[in-house]
C-alpha cells in the first residue's frame, strides 16, 4: 500500500508541475529565441488586442526611443516580453538589438552583445506601459519591436510587431521574394516517377503528399550542376532536409523551407551540435529556383541546390558548413515551428519526430528509399532499464518483502535462499542501471540539452535521481548495523524507503522512456507496460491482504529487515501453497511482459 501511495503521489506531482509550469516573474532564458511562454498551450492566432507604438520612425546609433505597449481591447495584459529585431529578411533576424532601461514591474532578460530584452517581473494588470530603448553605438539596419503579450496563463499572442524603425544608412527594406504559388507545389509532385526519374523518401513508406496520412516527403533529381529537391511536411511551419555523414544531428548541412511573413523562405543552415543556425551571409548560397507554399497547416517547397559550392561563393561563411552533394549522405528530415523565418526546435511529438534514411543517398541515383534509421544505443539503453526495473528489481524486492520464510531454514552459500535471491537481483539491477546510464551518456556525448519540453526534460533529470538512489542503497547496506543494534530499525526503514522511491521513480521513467520520440516505440508498448504495472500493483495488494487478513500477521519493522540468513519469524509456514502459486504466476507473467517490451523496443520503427 505504501508503495502504491508513493506511485500515485509522484504521478500527481509530475502532472501538477506540468500544469503549473508558468513564470510569474517573467520570461525564462529559453524563451529568448522564440518569445513563446513555456505554458504548453498554443499561442492565439487571432489579431492581438494590443499595440506597440514607437516615438519616431527612424534612428541612428545611440538614439533613445520611447516604446509604448497598450491595449486595444477590454483586457489589460498581465505579462509581456519585448525585443528589437532586424526587419530585413536578408539580415540575421534572430539577434536581439539595443538596450532597454527597466521600469517598475519589469526586469531585463536575454542579455547579449548587441542588446537585451525586457519582461515583466510580476504578474499584474498593465495599462499603457512606456519603456525606453537605446540603440547600439552603430546602427544595425531596419528594426521592429517584437512583443509577446500575455493576457492570462493560457491566452497569449506572439510575433506582434511595432511599425518599422528605419535605418537611413541601410539598403531599402524588401519583402521575401520566394513565390507563394497559386496552389501547393505538392499538388503536382509526381510520385509515380519515384525510383525511375527521381529518388524519393517518404514517411509512411510510399505515401504521397496528397494523402492525408503523409508526414514527410522528399525527392531529388540530378540536373546538370544542381540537384533539384521537393520537400513536404504535414502540420509544420517549416520543413528541412539535412545532409549528414551519420544518422546524428551534429555536423549536418541543412536546407530549410520556412514561413516568414506569409512567404516561404528557403535558406541554408548548419547544425554544429544539436541546434540549427542560419548561415550569414551564406543563407542563399547555392540555392536557386526556389518555390514554396504553406496552407496554414502543411508546407511544401521546391529548390535547386548546387552540387559544388565554390570558395568565392562563401565569402565570410565557413566553407565546411555547406556540404557538396557529390558525396552520399544520410538525409535527416524534420519539421516544426518558425519565428520570423528562423526555424525553431523540431517537433518532438510521437510520430512527428525527425526521420533519417536507413542508408546514405547517392544523388546521382534514383533510389526509392524505405524505412528509417534507428538509434541502437537508445534502444540498448531502454532494454537495460526494462530488464532492471520490470524484472530484477521487482522480483528482488517482492522476495524480500513477502517470501522471507518461504524456504525455511534452507541456505545457499551460508545465507538464506531468499536473501541470496534478493541480493543477486539487486546486484543485477545495479549493473544493468550502470550499463544503461553509460550507454546513453555515450549516445548524447555527455548531458542532454534542455529542450523546454516536460517529457524530454523530465526523463534525464529523473534518470539521474534514480541512478543516484540505486548507487546509494547498496552503499548504505555495506555499513548496516548488526541485527541487534539500536539503530538497526532506522537503517531498515531508510533502506526500504530508498529502494521503493527508486522503484516508483523508475516506473515513471519507463512510462516516459517508451514515449520518447527517439526511441521509435509505438503506443502498444505503453499499453503493455501500463497493463503490467496494474498487474504488479495488484500482486502487491493481494500479498499484503493475504499476510494481514488471511494469516492475520501484524506487519512490523522486520518486514523491512535485511536478515543475515538465520532468523525465522512465526506466522507463515514454509512453502505456503498460495504464495508458491502466486509467485509462479507473477514470475511467468513478468518474464512474458518484459520479453514483450524488449521485442517492441527492439523492433519499433
Amino acid at each position: 500500500m505504501k508503495m502504491l501511495n508513493l506511485l500515485w503521489t509522484l504521478m500527481v506531482l509530475t502532472v501538477a508541475l506540468t500544469i503549473t509550469y508558468g513564470y510569474p516573474s517573467g520570461a525564462p532564458p529559453q524563451a529568448c529565441g522564440t518569445m513563446t511562454p513555456g505554458h504548453h498551450v498554443e499561442a492565439q492566432t487571432s489579431p492581438a488586442p494590443y499595440s506597440t507604438n514607437i516615438s519616431q520612425t527612424s534612428y541612428k546609433g545611440g538614439d533613445t526611443i520611447t516604446v509604448t505597449l497598450t491595449q486595444t481591447g477590454k483586457n489589460n495584459f498581465v505579462g509581456f516580453m519585448i525585443e528589437a529585431r532586424r526587419a530585413d529578411f536578408r539580415e540575421k533576424q534572430d539577434e536581439i538589438i539595443g538596450f532597454f532601461t527597466p521600469v517598475n514591474g519589469t526586469r531585463l532578460a536575454c542579455n547579449g552583445t548587441l542588446g537585451n530584452a525586457l519582461t515583466h517581473s510580476e504578474q499584474a494588470p498593465h495599462g499603457p506601459l512606456t519603456v525606453i530603448w537605446t540603440a547600439p553605438a552603430k546602427a544595425q539596419g531596419h528594426l521592429v519591436f517584437k512583443v509577446t503579450y500575455l493576457q492570462d496563463f493560457s491566452t497569449f499572442w506572439i510575433d506582434t510587431e511595432s511599425p518599422v524603425l528605419y535605418d537611413p544608412t541601410a539598403p531599402p527594406l524588401e519583402e521575401p521574394t520566394t513565390p507563394h504559388g497559386t496552389q501547393p507545389p505538392w499538388s503536382n509532385f509526381n510520385t509515380t516517377s519515384c525510383g525511375t526519374t527521381k529518388g524519393c523518401y517518404s514517411v509512411p513508406q510510399g505515401c504521397s503528399p496528397t494523402n492525408s496520412d503523409c508526414q514527410y516527403f522528399v525527392s531529388w533529381r540530378e540536373n546538370n550542376k544542381d540537384v533539384d529537391f521537393e520537400l513536404y511536411a504535414k502540420d509544420g511551419e517549416y520543413v528541412a532536409v539535412g545532409f549528414s555523414h551519420d544518422i546524428m544531428m551534429p555536423d549536418t548541412s541543412v536546407v530549410a523551407c520556412s514561413m516568414n511573413k506569409g512567404f516561404v523562405e528557403v535558406s541554408n543552415y548548419y547544425n554544429k551540435e544539436y541546434s540549427s543556425g542560419q548561415l550569414y551571409p551564406g543563407a542563399k548560397v547555392g540555392l536557386n529556383n526556389t518555390e514554396g507554399y504553406w496552407t496554414g497547416n502543411d508546407i511544401s517547397c521546391r529548390f535547386s541546390r548546387a552540387k559544388i559550392i565554390t570558395t568565392d561563393q562563401f565569402k565570410n561563411t565557413p566553407s565546411q558548413s555547406i556540404f557538396n552533394l557529390t558525396q552520399s549522405y544520410y538525409l535527416l528530415v524534420a519539421k516544426g515551428q518558425s519565428t520570423h523565418g528562423e526555424i525553431m526546435m523540431h517537433s518532438v511529438k510521437r510520430g512527428e519526430f525527425p526521420v533519417v534514411t536507413p542508408d546514405k543517398v547517392d544523388f546521382s541515383k534514383y533510389d526509392l528509399m524505405s524505412g528509417r534509421a534507428v538509434y541502437p544505443l537508445v534502444k540498448l539503453h531502454g532494454c537495460f532499464m526494462l530488464v532492471a526495473w520490470m524484472l530484477t528489481a521487482t522480483c528482488g524486492m517482492l522476495i524480500a518483502r513477502y517470501f522471507k520464510l518461504h524456504w525455511g531454514s534452507s541456505t545457499l552459500g551460508g545465507k538464506n535462499i531468499w536473501f541470496q535471491v534478493h541480493r543477486t537481483c539487486m546486484l543485477l539491477t545495479l549493473l544493468l542501471v550502470i550499463a544503461g546510464v553509460v550507454v546513453i551518456f555515450v549516445y548524447v556525448k555527455g548531458f542532454a540539452e534542455w529542450h523546454n519540453d516536460t517529457l524530454l526534460d523530465l526523463h534525464p533529470i529523473l534518470g539521474l535521481i534514480v541512478t543516484g538512489l540505486v548507487l546509494l542503497n547498496p552503499t548504505i547496506a555495506l555499513f548496516r548495523p548488526s541485527p541487534t543494534a539500536e539503530k538497526r530499525p532506522i537503517f531498515n526503514w531508510v533502506h526500504w524507503g530508498i529502494g521503493n522511491l527508486a522503484l516508483v521513480a523508475a516506473m515513471v521513467q519507463i512510462y516516459t522512456g517508451v514515449a520518447m520520440p527517439g526511441a521509435f516505440v509505438g503506443w502498444n508498448a505503453t499499453w503493455l507496460f501500463i497493463g503490467w504495472l496494474i498487474f504488479y500493483v495488484t500482486v502487491l495488494l493481494v500479498l499484503e491482504f493475504y499476510e494481514r487478513c488471511v494469516l492475520a500477521r501484524k506487519v512490523t519493522d522486520e518486514d523491512t529487515e535485511l536478515l543475515d540468513g538465520i532468523d525465522k519469524k512465526p506466522g507463515v509456514e514454509e512453502g505456503d501453497t498460495f504464495q508458491t502459486v502466486f509467485l509462479a504466476i507473477y514470475l511467468t507473467l513478468t518474464f512474458a511482459a518484459t520479453g514483450g517490451m524488449l521485442y517492441l523496443v527492439l523492433n519499433g520503427t
